[in-house]
């Protein structure tokens, strides 16, 4: 059985490591280290269910992140 999809995306690489290593048993957690990664990561894996961002990135912060997943 497939593992559900959950994709994190976080500029702090250690918040990624910590949720991916918390849920492995659980989910498959994809990670984006950037907003501009995750929407690419999205495109590339439509099976993903779940969503989960930071708020305070640089470039794209999180709620412009949701906005443009939205749009897409």
């Amino acid at each position: 059985m497939e593992l559900p999809r959950i994709l994190y995306v976080d500029d702090e690489i250690i918040n990624l490591e910590l949720l991916q290593l918390t849920f492995m048993n659980d989910f498959k957690v994809i990670i984006a280290e950037s907003a501009a990664e995750g929407l690419r990561l999205l495109a590339l894996n439509p099976d993903i269910h779940v969503v989960i961002s930071d708020l305070k990135m640089p470039v794209m912060n999180g709620l412009d992140f949701i906005k443009a997943l939205l749009n897409n």
